[in-house]
């Protein structure tokens, strides 16, 4: 309790956060729920069309503009000169949304500001130095270091009066993207693990389906190897023409590549592609009832980064295929539970999915399985949540 009584208050802000479709709407309902089991209370504030729906009985907000620049059209984004304009343009509408912030958090709160940009970072501070008392602000950084490696951000940064500068925290959810980003902002940037806010069944050991099912979960984008494991099917199509595997796929939100690749590409037995986005209870089945999950992910986006996938097959007490040298890649190479690929090679992620659909299976389960238990530790809610108020009290 502070102040006369009052629940100190969870502010989870996603500027982003609109309905309950993809990850935005369960992940700040899994730490709404975490934070109210801590004795926390949670507001959750989200964009302008934030829909209640998913976020159950806890309190929202909906406040924030469209951040184009999140999502630049196609003309806009091949130009430099024009990508600039947006970015500065969706800066000061963030800005003036953060002004006219709806009601302000108060000393012994907590803001966990996500998925800020370059654009947010000066925003979020500017707003931190007017609060009368204010409040612990957490900054959960995005997935490109080098984008922060600007010098008016360091300047803003290193003017900050120590009163303000002392609630200012940076977080980020890669144990490899912590020393990048300390380098480019000159801070301390602590690492909180990804949130799975699904809940999976038990993982039985040697499970397997018949025939065994390979998943490739998330959207359609080049950088996530979408190529890569299209080309890699047409290579087994024998494999699976005699029922050895199947393989499901999702192909929703496509970008422009992979979208002219979808136009053309033979399906072919024993493959499906799913055009639409599944809802979070027939993705968790879908994880949970599948025998393999394929990560072929591009070095050039997920050498550092987390992914959410990996995160959640881990949970879920699945074998993975990941891509050498990726974040969840190391993971598979230091923990086992699953195979590693080198990176846009369809002929060995075509190598790997045979080994993965033939006599390997069972003992990369059973190492899967045995992973479960302590995936569901490393990425819970309530550790997540709990990580964070030890930030609030200046705790390692």
């Amino acid at each position: 309790m502070t102040g006369a009584g009052r629940v100190r208050r969870l502010w989870l802000v996603d500027h982003l956060l609109r309905d309950d479709v993809g990850h935005h709407a369960g992940y700040n309902a899994a730490l709404a729920e975490a934070a109210e089991r801590a004795g926390v209370s949670a507001v959750v504030v989200g964009h302008r069309d934030l829909s209640r729906r998913g976020l159950r009985s806890f309190r929202t907000i909906a406040h924030f503009r469209t951040d184009w620049r999140a999502q630049p059209p196609a003309w806009i984004a091949g130009n430099r000169r024009l990508l600039g304009m947006l970015e500065a343009l969706c800066a000061n509408r963030f800005a003036g949304d953060l002004r006219n912030f709806p009601e302000l958090p108060e000393s012994g709160d907590f803001v966990f500001a996500q998925m800020i940009a370059p654009r947010h970072l000066q925003a979020w501070t500017d707003w931190l130095a007017r609060q009368p008392a204010p409040p612990i602000l957490a900054l959960h950084l995005g997935y490109q270091p080098w984008r922060f490696e600007r010098p008016d951000l360091r300047r803003a940064l290193d003017l900050l009066p120590s009163s303000v500068s002392s609630n200012l925290r940076f977080v980020t959810d890669s144990e490899k993207l912590a020393g990048p980003f300390r380098r480019a902002l000159g801070r301390r940037v602590r690492h909180l693990p990804h949130v799975v806010e699904a809940v999976f069944p038990q993982a039985v050991p040697g499970r397997i389906g018949r025939p065994p099912v390979i998943f490739a979960a998330g959207n359609a984008r080049h950088e996530k190897g979408f190529a890569d494991l299209l080309h890699a099917v047409a290579l087994l199509v024998p494999r699976l023409e005699s029922g050895g595997f199947v393989v499901h796929a999702q192909c929703h939100s496509p970008d422009p590549f992979c979208a002219e690749l979808l136009g053309r590409v033979v399906v072919p037995a024993g493959v499906s592609l799913l055009a639409e986005g599944l809802a979070n209870d027939n993705y968790v089945a879908a994880i949970a009832g599948a025998d393999v999950i394929v990560l072929p992910y591009h070095l050039d986006h997920y050498a550092l980064r987390t992914s959410g996938v990996f995160c959640e097959a881990r949970c879920a007490g699945r074998p993975v295929i990941a891509t050498k040298g990726s974040w969840a890649g190391d993971r598979v190479e230091r923990e086992g539970g699953g195979w590693v690929v080198p990176e846009k090679n369809p002929e060995a992620l075509a190598a790997a999915i045979a080994h993965a659909a033939g006599p390997d299976l069972a003992a990369k389960a059973s190492e899967a399985a045995a992973l479960q238990e302590a995936a569901r530790r490393e990425f819970s809610p309530d550790g997540f949540v709990q990580s964070l108020l030890r930030e609030e009290r200046g705790e390692s």
